[in-house]
């Protein structure tokens, strides 16, 4: 094969190569940021259901005792 022609498709393949891993990168990215939001997700949960866990408790002790 002619080296001009050889150098033309190691630069296609070189591309192709780029566009692939900056396609992986921002696929990576968008897990990253799913994965936060769900694990914000989680935390606001559990944030809301130890307040609901406190104010349960709170109302016992107030009006039954102990």
């Amino acid at each position: 094969m002619n080296k001009s022609i050889v150098r033309g498709l190691l630069a296609v393949g070189a591309l192709v190569a780029s566009a692939a891993a900056s396609a992986a990168v921002t696929d990576i990215t968008a897990q990253i940021t799913a994965t936060q939001t769900d694990a914000l997700a989680v935390a606001g949960g559990l944030s809301t259901l130890a307040l609901a866990v406190w104010g349960a408790n709170y109302i016992r002790r107030k009006f039954f005792g102990r």
